[in-house]
């Protein structure tokens, strides 16, 4: 983990409030993993004291790329950054997903902007085939298609409410349940990323059907590496950390209400 300068080579706005960054940095030996997160400077007109942490959707040799959501000062600061601008981050941070069994079927079901660690999962690792589940609360905040499509990967793509469509509905309880209700496979794992609602009732259908589960948390730092505490959280092995002790974690190991 180092702290360097990412000079921006792509900004890009690819669905409602939702823009996709990609920087290139100058170290040339550094590995970033599908499930580690990047520590990210928002300068701008607002004030931001702290850098913000993101998922990697991609990463090459010295570039790496994050999807972000336009919600606050920050990520406002971010989105009126523009090619050629130079950004402080510190990466890669966290643990990684462990590698997806060959021999099996893996199945990804992420929600909302959890589907960035799920996507470059699929990226690091291209033979194993995937079953991907990703859903929105609105379908005008979908990540376009060919960007998540390869060989080797079964999309399903599920929202909420749509133009035409604005019955109320829980996304994180009605992805689960287009899963349970659509697919016929059997899984060898699933991994799992977005809403801490979602990753719960999927740890729990994991648990009830014996499926080993592995989850991505999402949590606000501080420090980012360990130091602040501030994303402490309990599992069942004592109390862990977001950023230094995961963010991927065998979900059956998390106290589940300490992070609700």
């Amino acid at each position: 983990m180092i702290k360097t300068n990412g000079e921006i080579i792509e900004h890009q706005c690819i669905a409602k409030h939702i823009f996709l960054l990609s920087l290139r940095y100058p170290e040339s030996n550094l590995i970033v993993e599908p499930g580690q997160f990047v520590q990210l400077s928002c300068p701008g007109k607002h004030t931001t004291l702290l850098k913000r942490p993101f998922s990697v959707f991609d990463a090459s040799p010295n570039i790496v790329s994050i999807v972000y959501k336009v919600v606050g000062k920050g990520t406002t600061n971010l989105s009126e950054k523009r090619v050629g601008d130079s950004l402080e981050m510190i990466l890669p941070c966290g643990n990684p997903f462990s590698i997806p069994q060959e021999g099996g079927l893996n199945v990804l079901i992420g929600g909302g902007l959890g589907i960035a660690p799920l996507h470059f999962l699929t990226k690091y690792y291209p033979k194993p085939p995937f079953e991907f589940w990703y859903g929105t609360s609105y379908e005008e905040e979908w990540i376009p298609a060919n960007l998540l499509q390869r060989s080797g990967i079964d999309l399903h793509i599920h929202a909420d409410f749509s133009t035409s469509n604005h019955h109320s509905l829980q996304f994180p309880e009605n992805l689960l349940q287009k899963y349970q209700k659509e697919s016929t496979t059997s899984p060898t794992k699933i991994y799992c990323c977005g809403p801490t609602k979602l990753m719960q009732n999927v740890t729990k259908h994991c648990m009830e059907k014996n499926i080993p589960i592995e989850v991505s948390l999402e949590s606000r730092m501080a420090c980012g590496f360990g130091i602040c505490l501030g994303c402490s959280f309990l599992t069942k092995d004592g109390m862990k950390t977001v950023c230094k002790d995961g963010p991927t974690f065998d979900g059956s190991n998390v106290i589940w209400e300490s992070l609700t």
